[in-house]
């Protein structure tokens, strides 16, 4: 990661109409910022759903 903070969320959902754990992670840094949502079918693996990566283009000076 690039030294920031890491919250994971965790509980029951449903995904595709089925039931399933659903994780969602955030990664907030200094100059990025990520969204990932993982979900688990019937105590399968967790599978990546979707997974965003916003990157500050301008770094402030300083």
């Amino acid at each position: 990661m690039f030294g920031g903070l890491v919250l994971v969320i965790q509980g029951k959902g449903s995904d595709d109409n089925r039931p399933a754990d659903i994780r969602v992670t955030y990664e907030i840094g200094e100059a990025a910022f990520v969204t990932r949502k993982d979900v688990r079918f019937d105590g399968g693996e967790f599978l990546n759903r979707n997974e965003y990566h916003l990157i500050r283009s301008d770094q402030p000076k300083g």
